[in-house]
C-alpha cells in the first residue's frame, strides 16, 4: 500500500494498475452504450451512478474503470498486431468503423477484439499455416548448354533459344530465356541411378528440316538423343568402349557451305576413359545416330578423356587426367600435337598428375583450359605453346567458358568463385590476360558454366552442388546484380485435397501424403516447445518399383461417403492407380490403406469423342470407325494427371501432348458385415482434338526464305544482309504444359507452350470442343498458372456480375455455370480473365488490362507458379440477386505473394507516376539494401535493364512493400506489421470506402479521365497486398472447408479460411562439406574487423 504522503503521479499509477488486474470485472463498455476513446479529457468524464456516492467522492477525479478497461483492452490488440511474430501467423482483416454497441458481452479472446459485423456478414479470419515438413532435395546441377552459338551484337535473339540443365537424378530441364523471366518448359525425365554428365545441341541440316537436337551422357557408353515433343528418349547408341566422360558438337557453318561445297552438318564427337575419342555421324535428322569411327588412341596409359572443344570443324583438343591437352584431326584421326602441363609437385600422397577439367577455343583459336591446380592457362593456337598461367583459384578449375569477341574468360570451380578474367587492350600489358573480378554467388562446388552472347542479351549461367542456377551478366558484370533462380520447380509438386485436410508431395520415385490436423489441435499444440511433429502426421509413403522418375501425380476423394481417395501416378513409360482406403474402426492406426487398381490394357475411344461436330480442320478423308480405335496408357506413360474436383473424370496428357480423359467407375457392392467400395477405370475414353495451328517457323513467308541457302534481304541502309535459320523446334511449341478443370467439372481448359488455349465442355453425356473456343485469342507469352473461379449456389443467368450478351453461352442455356478463367503469364506477370464459353475477356479484365496493375507486381522476375480463389457471399442473398462480400485472388510465386481485389478498380498507372512523386512511394524509411525478387533484372545483359539502384533508384516501391518479420533480409517498419497491411485495403463488407482516406477508388468505365488528380492520403486503401517473407515457396494451398465454423470457448460462428504455405529453405538441405580455402578465410576475418 502507498502512504497517504505518496504523489498524486503515483496514486493515478495505482489506481490504473488496479483497474488492469480487474479487467473481467463489471459489466463493458459495450451495456452502456459509450463510444471509446471520447473526446474529453480523462479527468473530466461522467461517472455512471450505479457507484455509490461515497466511491465517487473519493476518487472525484478519477476515469470510469469500465472505459478504462476496454480501452487497455484496445491498445493491448493493436500492440500485439503490431509486435506479432509467430509460425502460423493468424492473418484477419481490419477493424471497420465501430458499428452500433452490440448487446451482448464480448469475448476475452484476441480474436473478438475485432468488432462485430452484421449478422449477415460473419467476422472472416485467415489462417496462414507455415509448413516446411516436405522433405523434397533438388537434385545437383551436373551439366549446361545453350542451344545456339554466340551471335553478333546486331543479330536478333533467336526466339528457339533454349537453354538445357542436366542434374544428377538423371532429369533434364529446357528453359526459355523468355526475356529475362527464364520460364521453365519442360521436364525431360530420367531415372534410378542415371546422371547427366554432358550435354550437346546441334542443328540439322536445311534438308532434313534444320530442326534443333539434344544429346546427353551420363556415365555408360551410350550416348542418347532426347526427343522434346515427348520428352522421352528417341535414340542410345553405343560407342563401343568404357565409359564416356567428354561430349561436343561440331561447329556449326553460318555460311551455309562447307568447304566442301556440300551442305554443312554438325557430328559429334565424345571422348571415353580409356583414352580414346570416338566420332559419331549425326545425318538424316532427329533419330539417326550412328557409330562413324574412332580416332587414333592417345597413349598407352589410358588416360581419361575429361573434356572436350573444337577448335575448328576439323580439330579437336582434348583435356586428358594425365597432364596432357592433346589435339586430333578428324579427317586423318592421328593426334596432331600434345601439351603438357607437367607434375604437380605440390599435391602430397597419391598420382601427381594434374586433370584438366575444362578446355575452351577462344575466337582467334587460341586455347585456354583449367585444372586440378586452380590454375586457368592460355595456349597458342598456332604454335601449341604456352603463352601465360593465372592462379586464380585455390582449388580444382571444374568448368569455365569464353565469350564472343574472344577477349573475356569466365572460370570456376571447388572454390566456389567465379572469376572474371580479361585481355588488356592498351598500356605496356597489352596482350596479356589479368584477373579481372572474382565473387562467390554459389554456396558450394560450382559444375557447370554456360555462357551466351547475341543482341541484347550478354549472360553466364552457373550451377552445381548447390542446386540453384545463377544468372550473371557478363558485359557488365562490375555493375549488375546477379539472379538466383530458385531450385524448385516451377510448376507444383504439390498438391492438397482441402476438406479432407490432406497433402501430398511427389518426386523421383516416391509419393508421400500428410494428414494436417485441424485448426483447433494446431494453436493448441503450438503452446507446446520442442515438437517439431506438431500438427501433421505423414499417412502414407509410395516408393516405385521402376526406374523412372514420376512425371505427373495427383489424388481426389471418391464420390461416395468414407469411400477413401483414387491416387493416380505417372512416369514416362506407365500410368498407376491406387484406391488409399480409411483406416479401419478400432484401430488406433491412422495410415492409409493402399491398394492397386487394375488398369485395362487397352482403352477404347467413344465414337464421336474424338472429332467436334463444328470442326473443320484436320479431315483426313480416313473412313475408319473411331470404335476401333485403341489408346494405351499403362505402357505410353503420361506428361500430366489430374482428376476432376468431383473425382469423376480422370484428365491424361498423353507424351505426344493428345488429350485424354477417363470415366473413373465406382461399384458399392455388398460384403459379409458391410459394404465394400471398388474403383475401376471404364474401358471406352475420350479423345479430344485440338485446334489445328501453324508451328512458329512455318507462319510467315520469311521462314520459309529461311530454309534456302544464302538468301540476300535488304538492310535498313539498303545494303543486303545474309538471314540464317537459327533452327525449329518441330512441334515442341505446341506441347500442353498446363490444364485447369472448372470445380463443376463441366468445363476443361489447356494450354500449350505458345499460348494457346483449348477448351472442352461436357455436354449430353460427352466431352466436345467448345463451340467459342475458336475465339479465345493466342497469348503472347505462355501460361504460367490459370485457375477457374468457384462456383457460386446463388449464381443465376440475369444476376452475374457478368451479364450475358446474347452469345453462345446464353444460346445453350448454360447461365448457371461459372465459367470465367484467370490467367497468369510467364513474362511480366500479365494478369487476363476469360469467359470461356463465350470466347472473350470479362468486363473486370476489360477495365484492368495488365498496364494497370502495380508496376511492382509487373516487374516481379520470379515466374508465378499459383492462383487461389478467395470469394464470399452473403448466406441468404435477396431473391435473384448474387452479392459478393469478397472477391478477391492470390497469385504465387517462389518467393513472393500478391492479392488483389477485384472489388475495386485499378487506377491508370501511368496517371499516378505523373501525380505522385518517387519519394512519396518509396517513403522515407526505404533503404539502400536491394529487394530480392522485385527488381527487374531484364535480359541480365542490356546494362540499362539491371543497373544497381541507389537510394533514389528507378524502380519505385510502396512503403509496406515488406512486412515486418523475423527475416533480416528486409527492412523492417516500426510502425507497420503483417495484420497492419491487411487492413490497408480491407473495408467493411456492404459499406463504401470513405473517400477522405482512401488514395485508390472503382474506376468508373465511362469516366476514367477521375483519375488526372489522385489524391494521396495518410492510410490509403489499396487494392492490393503483397508478402516476400516466404521462401522459397513450394505450394501455396487452401486447406479445410472455407465457410462457416463454430472456435473458442464462447462458440461464435465465424467465416474460418485456412491457407498452408509450403516452404523448403535452402539452409534445410543437407550439402556434403564444401571447400574451405584460405582466400575465403581472409575475406570472413576481414568482415568481422569491418562489423
Amino acid at each position: 500500500m502507498f502512504s497517504s504522503s505518496a504523489s498524486p503521479c503515483l496514486k493515478r499509477k495505482r489506481e490504473e494498475f488496479s483497474v488492469v488486474m480487474s479487467m473481467n470485472s463489471g459489466p463493458s463498455l459495450a451495456d452502456h452504450g459509450q463510444a471509446w476513446p471520447p473526446t474529453a479529457g480523462m479527468g473530466t468524464l461522467n461517472l455512471r451512478g450505479e457507484i455509490n456516492s461515497r466511491t465517487m467522492k473519493r476518487t472525484r477525479s478519477k476515469p470510469n474503470e469500465r472505459e478504462v478497461h476496454d480501452y487497455t483492452l484496445q491498445r493491448l490488440f493493436n500492440a500485439q498486431k503490431s509486435k506479432q511474430q509467430s509460425n502460423q501467423v493468424p492473418i484477419q482483416p481490419a477493424p471497420p468503423p465501430l458499428p452500433s454497441p452490440p448487446t451482448q458481452k464480448p469475448s476475452s479472446r484476441p480474436s473478438t477484439f475485432q468488432n462485430t459485423p452484421p449478422s449477415a456478414m460473419r467476422p472472416s479470419h485467415l489462417y496462414l499455416h507455415r509448413s516446411r515438413f516436405v522433405d523434397y532435395t533438388p537434385p545437383s546441377i551436373t551439366t549446361l548448354a545453350f542451344s545456339h552459338p554466340n551471335l553478333s551484337k546486331s543479330s536478333l535473339i533467336p526466339a528457339t533459344l533454349r537453354l538445357a540443365i542436366g542434374r544428377s537424378n538423371g532429369d533434364i530441364e529446357i528453359w526459355n530465356p523468355l526475356k529475362g523471366s527464364w520460364f521453365h518448359e519442360s521436364t525431360l525425365k530420367g531415372g534410378k541411378g542415371r546422371s547427366i554428365e554432358g550435354l550437346a545441341w546441334i542443328q540439322d541440316t536445311l534438308s532434313d528440316g534444320g530442326q534443333l537436337r539434344l544429346f546427353s551422357i551420363g556415365y555408360s557408353s551410350v550416348v542418347t538423343e532426347w526427343d522434346l515433343e515427348s520428352g522421352r528418349p528417341r535414340k542410345h547408341v553405343d560407342c563401343n568402349g568404357g565409359v564416356i566422360w567428354s561430349i561436343a558438337a561440331q561447329p556449326r557453318v553460318l555460311s551455309g557451305m562447307n568447304q566442301d561445297g556440300g551442305e554443312p552438318r554438325q557430328d559429334l564427337v565424345v571422348g571415353l576413359d580409356d583414352g580414346s575419342v570416338t566420332l559419331l555421324s549425326t545425318d538424316g535428322g532427329p533419330g539417326f545416330l550412328e557409330y562413324n569411327k574412332p580416332l587414333m588412341r592417345s597413349s598407352s596409359t589410358k588416360a581419361r578423356v575429361l573434356c572436350l572443344a573444337w577448335q575448328n570443324r576439323y580439330t579437336v583438343v582434348a583435356g586428358m587426367a594425365d597432364s596432357t591437352i592433346r589435339v586430333w584431326d578428324i579427317r586423318s584421326g592421328r593426334v596432331v600435337t600434345r601439351m603438357t602441363l607437367g607434375k604437380d609437385t605440390k599435391r602430397k600422397g597419391g598420382s601427381r598428375e594434374a586433370l584438366i577439367w575444362a578446355v575452351k577455343v577462344l575466337r582467334n583459336g587460341d586455347i585456354v583450359s583449367g585444372d586440378s591446380r586452380g590454375e586457368v592457362m592460355f595456349w597458342d593456337g598456332k604454335t601449341y605453346s604456352l603463352r601465360q598461367r593465372i592462379k586464380a583459384h585455390e582449388a580444382d578449375v571444374l568448368t569455365l567458358d569464353v565469350n564472343k569477341s574472344g577477349d573475356m574468360v569466365v572460370a570456376s570451380g571447388v572454390d566456389r568463385r567465379t572469376v572474371f578474367i580479361g585481355l588488356q587492350q592498351a598500356g605496356p600489358n597489352k596482350g596479356r590476360w589479368a584477373e579481372l573480378s572474382g565473387q562467390r554467388v554459389h554456396s558450394h562446388d560450382v559444375r557447370a558454366i554456360a555462357a551466351w552472347e547475341g543482341g541484347s542479351m550478354s549472360t553466364i549461367v552457373s550451377g552445381g552442388v548447390d542446386m540453384t542456377p545463377i544468372i550473371t551478366p557478363f558485359a557488365n558484370f562490375l555493375s549488375a546484380n546477379h539472379r538466383t533462380l530458385q531450385a524448385i520447380p516451377q510448376k507444383p509438386i504439390v498438391a492438397c485435397i482441402p476438406e479432407s485436410r490432406l497433402l501430398m508431395s511427389w518426386y523421383d520415385r516416391e509419393v508421400k501424403i500428410w494428414a494436417i490436423d485441424k485448426l483447433d489441435n494446431v494453436t493448441g499444440a503450438l503452446k507446446k516447445p520442442g515438437l517439431e511433429s506438431t500438427g501433421r502426421k505423414l499417412v502414407s509413403r509410395l516408393i516405385l518399383g521402376n526406374e523412372e522418375n514420376i512425371t505427373s501425380a495427383h489424388f481426389a476423394p471418391i464420390a461416395r461417403p468414407n469411400a477413401g481417395y483414387i491416387l493416380a501416378i505417372a512416369t514416362n513409360a506407365e500410368v498407376k492407380i491406387f484406391h488409399l482406403r480409411l483406416p479401419k474402426p478400432r484401430t488406433l492406426s491412422y495410415a492409409l490403406r493402399v491398394s492397386k487398381v487394375e488398369i485395362p490394357d487397352c482403352f477404347s475411344i467413344k465414337k464421336g469423342s474424338t472429332k467436334d461436330t463444328d470442326s473443320t480442320e484436320g479431315d483426313s478423308g480416313d473412313d475408319s470407325d473411331d470404335e476401333n480405335d485403341v489408346i494405351s496408357i499403362t505402357q505410353d506413360g503420361a506428361r500430366i494427371l489430374q482428376f476432376s474436383p468431383d473425382g469423376k473424370w480422370l484428365l491424361v496428357i498423353t507424351p505426344e501432348s493428345k488429350v485424354v480423359i477417363v470415366p473413373v467407375e465406382v461399384t458399392e457392392s455388398m460384403g459379409e458385415r458391410r459394404s465394400k467400395v471398388s474403383v475401376s477405370l471404364s474401358p471406352e475414353i475420350f479423345v479430344l482434338d485440338r485446334i489445328s495451328r501453324t508451328l512458329p517457323h512455318e507462319k510467315t513467308q520469311r521462314a520459309k526464305e529461311l530454309r534456302q541457302p544464302n538468301v540476300q534481304t535488304p538492310g535498313k541502309k539498303g545494303k543486303n544482309t545474309r538471314v540464317f535459320d537459327y533452327g525449329n523446334l518441330s512441334s515442341y511449341p505446341h506441347t500442353i504444359s498446363r490444364i485447369a478443370f472448372s470445380s463443376n467439372s463441366k468445363i476443361l481448359v489447356v494450354t500449350d507452350l505458345m499460348g494457346h488455349l483449348d477448351s472442352y465442355i461436357f455436354q449430353d453425356e460427352q466431352w466436345v470442343r467448345n463451340p467459342a473456343g475458336g475465339l479465345l485469342p493466342k497469348l503472347e507469352y505462355p501460361v504460367a498458372a490459370m485457375e477457374f473461379r468457384p462456383q457460386s449456389p446463388h449464381l443465376l443467368p440475369a444476376t452475374t456480375s457478368e451479364k450475358s450478351d446474347g452469345g453462345p453461352q446464353q444460346a445453350r442455356g448454360e447461365g448457371l455455370e461459372e465459367d470465367r478463367l484467370m490467367v497468369l503469364t510467364a513474362h511480366n506477370q500479365a494478369v487476363f480473365e476469360f469467359h470461356i464459353l463465350r470466347g472473350r475477356l470479362t468486363d473486370w479484365s476489360r477495365r484492368n488490362p495488365p498496364s494497370r496493375f502495380v508496376s511492382d507486381f509487373r516487374n516481379v522476375v520470379d515466374v508465378g507458379c499459383g492462383i487461389i480463389w478467395e470469394i464470399e457471399e452473403l448466406d441468404s442473398p435477396p431473391s435473384g440477386e448474387t452479392t459478393f462480400t469478397k472477391e478477391r485472388v492470390w497469385f504465387w510465386g517462389p518467393n513472393w505473394i500478391w492479392m488483389f481485389d477485384l472489388q475495386q478498380d485499378f487506377p491508370d498507372q501511368d496517371v499516378i507516376s505523373s501525380t505522385v512523386t518517387p519519394a512519396d512511394l518509396s517513403g522515407q524509411n526505404q533503404a539502400n539494401k536491394r529487394k530480392r525478387g522485385v527488381v527487374n533484372s531484364g535480359m541480365l545483359g542490356d546494362a540499362s535493364s539491371h543497373k544497381r539502384l541507389d537510394r533514389d533508384g528507378d524502380v519505385a516501391m510502396f512503403d509496406d512493400a515488406t512486412p515486418s518479420g523475423d527475416d533480416d533480409d528486409f527492412d523492417n517498419d516500426d510502425d507497420d506489421s503483417a495484420d497492419s497491411h491487411w487492413r490497408k485495403f480491407s473495408c467493411t463488407p456492404g459499406k463504401p470506402t470513405d473517400s477522405n482516406n482512401a488514395a485508390l477508388v472503382s474506376v468508373n468505365s465511362k469516366k476514367q479521365d477521375s483519375f488526372a488528380r489522385v489524391k494521396r492520403a495518410s492510410n490509403p486503401t489499396k487494392p492490393h497486398w503483397r508478402h516476400y517473407k516466404y521462401r522459397p515457396i513450394m505450394a501455396l494451398l487452401p486447406l479445410g472447408e472455407w465457410g462457416p465454423r463454430v472456435r473458442g470457448v464462447d462458440e461464435e460462428v465465424e467465416e474460418v479460411k485456412e491457407l498452408v504455405v509450403v516452404e523448403r529453405p535452402a539452409w534445410d538441405i543437407e550439402l556434403p562439406p564444401r571447400f574451405f580455402g584460405k582466400r575465403e578465410r581472409t575475406d570472413e576475418l576481414r568482415r568481422r574487423i569491418w562489423a
